[in-house]
């Protein structure tokens, strides 16, 4: 059964923030740290079992919403 075993995942996430900043004054606090992104998001996954997919996404959603308020 696919819940016994660890199924593989590929995520892709669209990311709709204001890197303007980053972009004018060549500023990297402003700019996403995309691998850094990444991992966080691998951690947040490998941390738990999830039933549903929809709970996955749900609690990446918000860790991603907390880094980045805009």
């Amino acid at each position: 059964e696919e819940r016994r075993q660890p199924q593989p995942l590929r995520l892709s996430m669209d990311l709709s923030l204001d890197t303007r900043g980053a972009g004018r004054q060549q500023a990297l606090a402003q700019s996403v740290d995309y691998d850094a992104l990444a991992q966080q998001c691998t951690s947040l996954l490998r941390f738990r079992e999830y039933g549903l997919l929809e709970t996955a996404t749900e609690e990446l959603a918000a860790m991603v919403l907390g880094l980045y308020p805009q």
